[in-house]
This record gives structure tokens, C-alpha cells and sequence, in this order.
């Protein structure tokens, strides 16, 4: 398209960002830019307390995974029918509620809590591929947060304990 501005283009991305952009006397300028305008977002500081912890980063990064965060602890509060203030109070709970095979679990996610938090303690970057990674997780656990099938969900409990300090690594700055 030609008009007095210049040629417009849209340029698309294989990650499904795109660009609408004007050509100007050689110059590039960009409007309504998925990948551009991600990375020029500031920084947040988002304090999760029932996880006990604090996330720093990119604020597209930060909501995704207290997003994530958001619908794990659901996850547990619908699965054992339990809430607490603090994931250490609801596992605590939990051990005087569960059957004897349900402790391995907990102890599972009392192990790897302190891994978690540790992994978490960086400033998140923005990164497509790690926002997608996040968001293909908030997808696969979302589908379980009615928790009708009690063994799928908390296997997105132990998947996201795994997943999360993997995904992380693969994308720290």
C-alpha cells in the first residue's frame, strides 16, 4: 500500500508475533509490535506470598509465571479440599489429612521447594520462547484445575516442579 506516508508492510514472525510497519526514506518504524514492544516493557517486582517469594523481571515474563503459580496453587487447594496461607501451612495440613501413599508426594514438593525458590531468585528476562514455555504449561495445568481426575493433577504439580527450574535454565540472560 502506498499513500503519503510511505509503503506499509506487515512483516511476520515463525513465533506468530508480527509487525505493521511504514517505510520511510530508509527507515524501519514499527507499530503494534509483539516482539519489539515485549522487550521494551519495564520491569516489575511481584510478590507472591503463599509461595513465598518474590518475582523480578520482564513484566511479560512475571505474569505468565505468577500466573502459573496462580493456577498450581489451586491445583492443591482443589485436590485435597485444604487452603492455607502458605504452601509450608497447606503441606503441613496435608500430612494429617492424606493417606499414607499421598506423604511421598509431599515430601516430594517439600524437596523441591527450596530448589523452586532458588531458580525463581533471578531477574526474569523477556524471552518469546520462555513466555511460550510458561504459557504451554498455564495450558496443561489449567485443564486440570477441576481436578476430576485426581492423579492428572497432581501430576501437573510434579511436572511444574520439574518443568519450571529446566525452563528457566534454558533461558536465563
Amino acid at each position: 500500500m502506498n499513500n503519503s506516508l510511505g509503503s506499509k508492510t506487515d512483516i511476520h514472525f515463525c513465533n506468530g508475533s508480527h509487525i505493521e510497519a511504514v517505510q520511510l526514506s530508509n527507515t524501519l518504524r514499527g507499530f503494534n509490535s509483539n516482539l519489539l514492544w515485549g522487550q521494551m516493557q519495564e520491569n516489575i517486582s511481584k510478590e507472591i506470598k503463599w509461595w513465598g517469594i518474590t518475582l523480578n523481571g520482564n513484566e511479560k515474563t512475571v505474569k505468565a509465571l505468577s500466573k502459573l503459580l496462580g493456577i498450581i496453587k489451586t491445583l492443591f487447594e482443589n485436590l485435597y479440599k485444604v487452603q492455607a496461607n502458605t504452601i509450608e501451612k497447606h503441606v503441613r495440613k496435608l500430612y494429617e489429612h492424606v493417606p499414607e501413599y499421598e506423604t511421598k508426594f509431599l515430601e516430594f514438593v517439600n524437596e523441591q521447594l527450596p530448589n523452586l525458590r532458588g531458580y525463581l531468585q533471578i531477574e526474569l528476562p523477556y524471552n518469546p520462547q520462555l513466555i511460550s514455555s510458561i504459557e504451554y504449561e498455564i495450558y496443561i495445568s489449567s485443564a486440570e484445575i477441576d481436578c476430576e481426575y485426581p492423579f492428572d493433577a497432581r501430576g501437573c504439580i510434579i511436572t511444574f516442579f520439574q518443568r519450571i527450574p529446566e525452563i528457566i535454565g534454558l533461558y536465563k540472560d
